[in-house]
This record gives structure tokens, C-alpha cells and sequence, in this order.
């Protein structure tokens, strides 16, 4: 039986990270379908997923997926999706199982001076993986 958004919902484990700032959220890829994962099969509902992030207050979601794993886990809207939602997106992606590179660090400087004048203004951002 696969893992879905009804059966499994989508949880945000959050972090403040100082006093006065908003709260950075982390979870898995919203609305992912994955038939083969070491914690089973997936079958998430990215509509579903994506209310529950602006439900939990994120003015902001920020994708550390490459661009074949948004392709290999069903969820090319998903950047249209968190807009049509009315929140940021911003796409900065690390390699699977690895470190940040010198395209990261170069979009990062953008990206993470907006995140940061986010969490300045108490605003919430969430931060996802493959997971």
C-alpha cells in the first residue's frame, strides 16, 4: 500500500532561527509519487501537499531537488503550483547525497539574501528534498 497525503500528512518540522525571525520548515517533496523508496512506495497528492504548507503559514518554499528528480518524482507544476498559491518559490538544487556546489553557491547569493529578509519579517519559509 503506498504512502499517500491522506494516509501520511505532509509534516513540517520547524526551527527558528533567532529570536523575532520566521520559522524555517523542512520536509519531504511535496505531492512526490515514487514506486520504489526505502521507506515504500509514495503516491502524494501535490495539490493537497501544497495547501498544507501555506496552511502551516510558509510565505516561501524553497526546492533543493536537481531538475530530473522534480521530473522523476511527478511534480513538474510543482513550481507553478506554489505560485498559483500565492508564495515564493525558489529553486536552488545540491546533487543527491551531496554538498553544494559552485552553481549553488552562485544562485545562493540571491536565493539566500531573499530568504533571509524573509525570516527577518517573521515570514515562514519550507525547505524541501527528494526525503
Amino acid at each position: 500500500m503506498a504512502h499517500t497525503s491522506l494516509s501520511h500528512p505532509l509534516q513540517i518540522a520547524a526551527v527558528r532561527p533567532w529570536t523575532g525571525a520566521g520559522r524555517i520548515g523542512v520536509t519531504f517533496c511535496p505531492g512526490k509519487t515514487q514506486a520504489e523508496a526505502l521507506t515504500g512506495a509514495w503516491e502524494r497528492d501535490l495539490a493537497l501537499d501544497l495547501d498544507a504548507v501555506r496552511e502551516w503559514g510558509a510565505k516561501a518554499v524553497l526546492t533543493l531537488l536537481e531538475d530530473h528528480e522534480i521530473v522523476t518524482l511527478g511534480v513538474r507544476s510543482l513550481s507553478a503550483e506554489v505560485r498559483a498559491r500565492g508564495l515564493m518559490w525558489f529553486h536552488a538544487p545540491i546533487a543527491d547525497y551531496g554538498t553544494p556546489d559552485a552553481a549553488f553557491e552562485a544562485s545562493w547569493r540571491d536565493i539566500g539574501q531573499a530568504l533571509r529578509t524573509l525570516l527577518a519579517d517573521d515570514a515562514d519559509i519550507v525547505i524541501h528534498c527528494k526525503g
